[in-house]
């Protein structure tokens, strides 16, 4: 009777042994995986409050761009690059913005090639002036560089 109790305190030392062994492994693989990347739409949003807040690129927007008569519309591509270039300093970071008519759909003329990861967007519309109500969306997406 004695040998058959030693053998039943065997097999459970060894079940523990292997349960704290499997556990500890679990642990260190889970503890490996790549950290998330934060999510760039938050970078987005101050942004966008910016250019809404800032009268002459808000002016711009809602004044200078036209969809009929673009003339002006590679200048005020140009000011928001400029703006968003000043404020997006990180060099792994990449960005595109666009301006449509809120009725539409916004995206990207070309997908970038140089993204890794995801590419983030964020919209804020800008209906009007003092002067003048013609609603134009502004589309910032922003992506890291591969």
């Amino acid at each position: 009777m004695m040998n058959n109790k030693r053998g039943i305190i065997r097999i459970l030392e060894a079940t523990i042994a292997i349960t704290i062994i499997l556990g500890v492994i679990v642990i260190v693989v889970s503890s490996r995986q790549r950290p998330s990347e934060p999510d760039l739409s938050a970078t987005i949003t101050p942004l966008l409050d910016e250019i809404a807040q800032n009268s002459t690129l808000r002016n711009d927007v809602v004044q200078k761009y036209d969809f009929v008569n673009t003339r002006n519309n590679a200048y005020v591509i140009s000011e928001l690059n400029a703006f968003l270039a000043a404020r997006i300093t990180n060099p792994s970071l990449n960005f595109s913005v666009s301006i449509c008519n809120p009725a539409l759909v916004c995206g990207l003329e070309n997908y970038p090639r140089d993204v890794s990861g995801d590419v983030y967007a964020e919209s804020r519309t800008l209906s009007s002036t003092l002067k003048e109500y013609e609603p134009k969306t502004v589309k910032i997406f922003l992506w890291r560089k591969s």
